[in-house]
């Protein structure tokens, strides 16, 4: 079973940010010129995306046979037979092979619990052997997204 914790408070003020980037390009299409509105939406775009990346996007998933821990621009997937310390303070630090994960997001009070709860009923349901190794990724479309932004507004700068 998949479970996904976040901090309480991410979601709301991702919203929150995101209409604050909303009011502010939609009077600048609607009132002001439309050029000034062009020039400024590779900005919001840019400002969007960081919103999403920071707020929005990083959780912790406890999985049926490990953590993955969803980061602005990276993921790291660690099988509980890998996991040697949990720390639930904030950042969330899972050491595994000799190296401490940290997490982007504090879960709430029951979220850090069942962090931990986790770690401790998947190691004792873990097949005994070699601990498989964590599997850390790159999100390419967040990266993607992330450089088009940047180059588009810096594409403004220059033009």
């Amino acid at each position: 079973m998949v479970t996904t914790h976040r901090s309480a408070y991410a979601h709301p003020l991702a919203v929150l940010c995101w209409l604050g980037v909303g009011a502010s390009l939609g009077p600048l299409l609607l009132v002001g010129e439309t050029r000034d509105g062009v020039e400024a939406a590779p900005w919001h775009f840019l400002a969007s995306w960081l919103i999403y990346c920071t707020l929005w996007r990083p959780c912790i998933r406890t999985l049926t046979d490990g953590y993955e821990l969803v980061n602005p621009l990276r993921n790291h997937r660690i099988p509980y037979p890998a996991v040697y310390d949990v720390r639930v303070h904030y950042p969330v630090a899972i050491r595994a092979e000799g190296r401490r994960f940290g997490s982007w997001t504090t879960p709430t009070r029951t979220g850090r619990d069942a962090v931990v709860t986790a770690w401790h009923e998947g190691r004792a349901a873990a097949l005994p052997g070699p601990a498989t190794g964590v599997v850390s990724t790159w999100d390419r479309p967040a990266l993607i997204t992330g450089a088009v932004a940047g180059l588009w507004a810096a594409g403004t700068i220059l033009v």
